[in-house]
């Protein structure tokens, strides 16, 4: 009897051991599969935010670049106000000398390049001054073909103004380099642009236009058959993606800021139609696990 009870107790022992090993391996593989299930949605919910982070930015930068323009073009505005107010003043106080009066004006440098300016004598038919842009026999025509001019007369003297587009484009793009170049984001993050030549792609389709990463290569045309290390074409994907949708997110490798690692990015582009720009930003992916990693400890 006691030999039947102690085979019991040793039966009944180890099926509590068993029964405790499976629940701790049960616990085990429970917090595991929890831990694994946590750190995928952790991921996910940060690759969600990093995303909306890299659009907002883009897209605020591509108002802001229009907000530059407005401003830079109001001082063109401005001019074309000022020069005509400051003629009749000249004209008014000593007609003879408006014509030494007027050019000296136009060559300010407040004013040189800013406005494109046409002035006529109408008595003997001579130029007497024409801005270096207004090419051609009929530079009338061509001031009247732009969006915004002015045409006065000072006595015999006819006046032409339009705001130089040239100038104004050029202003805002250093303005915008500046902004670009002068941001500083966490984890290597910036923002970079390429200006496009030929929306269908090839060699030479784009020019690099602002690169804080790379500033040495600004100017650089780019091709959509250059290949990054694992034989992505990045150019490419960006291009048609852009071209079709107007932006695009896609992944890519490419080096760090201020290191030759390479690393895969997460990016984001967008069309500026106004300049052909690209406007895009990205995140390296092995920084976004890097943080969460950083935040399960």
């Amino acid at each position: 009897m006691r030999s039947v009870r102690r085979q019991y107790n040793r039966f009944l022992i180890s099926f509590m051991v068993i029964l405790c090993l499976v629940c701790l391996g049960l616990s085990y593989w429970a917090i595991q599969s929890s831990r694994t299930v946590h750190a995928q949605q952790t991921f996910e919910q940060i690759y969600s935010i990093k995303r909306a982070f890299l659009k907002d930015t883009v897209q605020n930068l591509i108002r802001d670049i229009e907000r530059i323009r407005t401003i830079v073009r109001g001082r063109a505005v401005d001019s074309m106000v000022r020069i005509p107010l400051l003629l009749e003043g000249y004209y008014a106080m000593n007609p003879a000398s408006f014509t030494a009066l007027a050019i000296e004006l136009f060559t300010r440098k407040e004013y040189q390049d800013v406005i494109d300016v046409y002035l006529r004598d109408t008595r003997s038919s001579v130029d007497l001054y024409r801005s270096s842009s207004l090419t051609g026999s009929d530079p009338v025509t061509m001031i009247q073909q732009s969006g915004q001019w002015v045409d006065r007369y000072f006595g015999p003297y006819r006046l032409m103004l339009r705001i130089n587009e040239d100038w104004v484009n050029i202003r805002t793009k250093e303005g915008v380099a500046g902004i670009i170049h002068g941001q500083h984001f966490s984890n290597g993050a910036y923002i970079w642009v390429n200006e496009v030549l030929d929306w269908q792609g090839g060699n030479d389709y784009a020019i690099r236009r602002i690169h804080p990463n790379v500033p040495h290569t600004e100017g650089m045309l780019l091709s959509t058959q250059m290949q990054d290390i694992k034989g992505n074409f990045p150019y490419k994907t960006e291009l048609e993606g852009v071209r079709e949708y107007g932006e695009l997110f896609f992944t890519y490798f490419f080096k760090r800021l201020e290191s030759d690692e390479i690393a895969e990015k997460l990016t984001y582009s967008a069309r500026y139609d106004r300049f052909n720009w690209i406007v895009a930003m990205g995140v390296y992916i092995e920084d976004i696990q890097e943080f969460i990693n950083t935040a399960d400890e």
